[in-house]
């Protein structure tokens, strides 16, 4: 009995590193015969009295091992040594008594069959668990480039709103009667235009930005404002773009044609306002279809996590402020 178990050990280490390094082949028939071997050498191997009592612990270690097979074979191989333990087995129970071994001998082919059942459903279940994720991150994936094709429709619709379209309503109201103006004005609504759909640095400063914006109105900015201001290119831009709306406000609405500019802050906080001395508005009364206020202001500085305030009254003028912080 002792050589038997050293054996068995020793094969038991050889078969488990196999397992590891190749799938379920040859190795696996080998471990079968020798479980088979044993089953049939049990009378020799179990004491007389335990097989008196339905003991054996070759039959445990061999249930065990057609159990374990079902896991690591595909189903003809699984059948097959799981038949050659089980044959082994019972071949051992006939031919040394107690027969009552025999009903147990026999189960084995039953745990098996469960087992196969039992993994080919866990599998079934890895299957439809691994096809939901990755429909779901296929639905993920397009949801992100659906709102990024929105975001930059809405980028698009912004900047047309800001040049070509302010443009167009200073030659509506009357602003547009001096033609070199309102060429020079057509030349930068082209140049901004024309910078949508490129690619940006990592980096970019906010103050050249705000200079920029307030050359493309027809109104005097006075800034309070100097040096340099290096923010992430998207939030630079967008506050640059929200302060030029505002700007563009003073000159559609404000009756007056000059503004201050002020910048507050450093890289991790930072606040531009916009003050006109003119004739102001009710903030209540703005139509939920007006774009200047909804998308170009409060719209820019919400997509990079920002706020805008504005506060105003009939004749008092008008205060924008754009706050951003880092994170």
């Amino acid at each position: 009995m002792a050589i038997a178990t050293g054996a068995l050990v020793a094969w038991s280490a050889v078969y488990v590193r196999a397992l590891l390094v190749h799938p379920a082949r040859w190795h696996t028939v080998i471990d079968a015969v020798m479980l088979g071997a044993l089953g049939l050498c049990a009378q020799w191997l179990v004491p007389a009295t335990w097989l008196a009592h339905g003991d054996s612990w070759v039959l445990a270690l061999a249930g065990f091992a057609c159990v374990g097979y079902q896991c690591h074979t595909e189903i003809v191989l699984g059948s097959v040594v799981t038949l050659i333990v089980v044959g082994g087995a019972v071949c051992g129970t006939l031919i040394a008594p107690p027969n009552a071994m025999l009903f147990m001998s026999s189960w084995m082919v039953v745990a098996a069959a469960l087992s196969r059942v039992q993994w080919i459903l866990v599998r079934r279940g890895g299957r439809i668990a691994d096809e939901q994720m990755a429909a779901a991150e296929r639905a993920r994936i397009a949801q992100r480039v659906a709102d990024a094709v929105r975001a930059d429709e809405r980028a698009l619709a912004n900047a047309l709103h800001d040049t070509a379209a302010t443009t167009l309503l200073m030659v509506g109201i009357g602003q547009g009667t001096d033609r070199a103006l309102l060429a020079a004005q057509a030349e930068r609504d082209l140049a901004v235009l024309s910078t949508y759909g490129g690619g940006l640095p990592p980096q970019a400063d906010l103050i050249l930005l705000l200079r920029a914006a307030a050359d493309l109105v027809a109104a005097r900015v006075d800034f309070e404002v100097s040096g340099e201001l290096f923010l992430p290119s998207d939030v630079a831009g967008a506050i640059a773009d929200a302060a030029g709306e505002a700007l563009n406000n003073v000159v559609r609405h404000a009756g007056v044609n000059q503004a201050a500019l002020g910048v507050r802050g450093d890289a991790d906080r930072v606040e531009v306002e916009i003050v006109d001395n003119g004739r102001g508005f009710l903030l209540d009364q703005v139509g939920d279809t007006r774009r200047g206020l909804r998308e170009s202001i409060y719209g820019r500085m919400h997509a990079i996590g920002g706020r805008a305030h504005i506060s105003t009254s009939l004749g008092a003028g008008t205060r924008v402020v754009l706050e951003w912080r880092y994170g």
